[in-house]
């Protein structure tokens, strides 16, 4: 009996529930790929790309933490993973949105403006992008992740809420089967509410207006080394006007070649000429 219990049970690690998650990050990025589009000042593809970065990374640990949490507690308290899933998944995508964002805020505050390191404010990877800025960011970003998933975890402890909270996750599910569990608890309803929350969090860790438009043509930029002073001085082109061939050569403002002057004799005899 518990045997068949258990392989009614919903499988989280499945074929079927591997395949839908695959689909759900196929509508996951085509909707930020929209949403890009849609932007008034787009970012070019290189720093979208690294924002998104961020939040696959994020959700990763998500995902790997929603499992942890789900196997454990329906072993613990034999309830079904899928109405614990659909619960996490819930939960992450209204309160934990609220959480990410203040715990970012403050995390980014801590490096950036209290210890003063830098590339650490989200959506700023300088100029030319810098990789290791996209690591710094992370750091803080994960730390909104775990943090947020702790705050989750805390109601699922408590012995009345998380009594409450299981019953209305195994209520709204009850009535499927399995393999319908899954399709709805890791693709369905995870697929409208993550797109929801995957644009609202790109939202707020994008760099902001002045450093979107800053970096709009980021993408088409050549970055060239600037020539120092000695260098244009052993480059620069001669200071030779352009005279027809065969005439002589005019140098001007040469140190070199003294400008004509009359001697003092001719001076005078032509004075003295003149005045008389």
């Amino acid at each position: 009996m518990a045997e068949q219990a258990s392989l009614e049970r919903c499988q989280l690690l499945g074929p079927t529930a591997l395949i839908v998650q695959g689909i759900m990050g196929l509508v996951v990025i085509s909707s930020l790929v929209v949403k890009r589009q849609l932007e008034k000042r787009k970012r070019p593809w290189r720093i979208w790309l690294w924002d998104v970065g961020k939040q696959l990374t994020g959700q990763a640990v998500i995902h790997l933490l929603n499992l942890l949490i789900s196997d454990q507690i329906a072993l613990a308290g034999d309830a079904n993973p899928c109405s614990l899933y659909f619960l996490n998944i819930l939960i992450d995508t209204t309160l934990g949105v609220v959480v990410i964002f203040v715990v970012l805020k403050v995390a980014t505050w801590f490096f950036a403006t209290y210890l003063g390191y830098e590339g650490f404010i989200s959506g700023q990877y300088g100029t030319p992008p810098r990789p290791i800025f996209w690591w710094k960011q992370l750091i803080p970003y994960l730390i909104a992740i775990i943090t947020m998933k702790a705050m989750v975890l805390m109601p699922l402890l408590l012995p009345h809420i998380s009594t409450a909270l299981l019953a209305f996750a195994q209520g709204a599910l009850e009535y499927l089967n399995p393999s319908v569990q899954v399709v709805f608890a890791m693709a369905v309803f995870p697929i409208i509410m993550n797109v929801i929350q995957f644009c609202i969090v790109d939202q707020f860790i994008k760099a902001g207006r002045t450093d979107t438009v800053e970096d709009k043509e980021e993408e088409d930029t050549e970055y060239t080394r600037i020539a120092t002073d000695e260098e244009e001085q052993r480059y620069k082109p001669s200071n030779i006007a352009l005279r027809p061939m065969g005439s002589p050569v005019i140098r001007r403002n040469s140190s070199n070649v003294s400008s004509p002057r009359w001697s003092h004799d001719e001076d005078w005899s032509r004075i003295s000429g003149r005045s008389e």
